[in-house]
């Protein structure tokens, strides 16, 4: 079992954490967190949970300050692939 543990302060000063059994804690500075560490392990369930499309829809989506929760929210709800919503962002 392997956890993402995301870390914040009122400052907005933020890190991450990847714990899993019998290893070592990886700090990483990222405010986004996703189904992947350092690299995909299993291909299969990368496409299958788009965990990059997801990760790249996130990075995109906070560098507009403007954007607000249910707008980001909305971005995952629609019925069109997230490939589809990168496209429009």
């Amino acid at each position: 079992m392997a956890y993402n543990i995301s870390l914040l302060d009122q400052t907005g000063a933020f890190t991450k954490v990847f714990l899993g059994l019998g290893k070592e804690g990886i700090y990483k500075h990222d405010a986004i967190c996703n189904n992947h560490l350092k690299s995909i392990e299993w291909q299969e369930h990368a496409e299958f949970s788009k965990t990059i499309e997801r990760y790249n829809l996130l990075k995109t989506s906070l560098l507009d300050k403007k954007l607000i929760l249910k707008v980001l929210s909305n971005l995952f709800l629609k019925s069109r692939s997230l490939i589809q919503i990168l496209k429009d962002v």
